[in-house]
């Protein structure tokens, strides 16, 4: 979980984001609020052998 942070001009966070496997899921959809936005990512799950 990433904390509440207010970022002022030029900085930025990072990080890195787990997300469960399961292979019923072919799809992912990940939104981001920012401010009054929210930012949406579309993710395929694909097995690779």
């Amino acid at each position: 979980m990433l904390n509440y942070s207010e970022l002022k001009k030029d900085e930025r966070v990072g990080g890195l984001v787990f997300i469960p496997v399961n292979p019923q899921v072919k799809y992912l959809r990940v939104v981001v609020p920012i401010g009054n936005a929210d930012f949406q990512f579309y993710f395929k799950q694909v097995r690779i052998d």
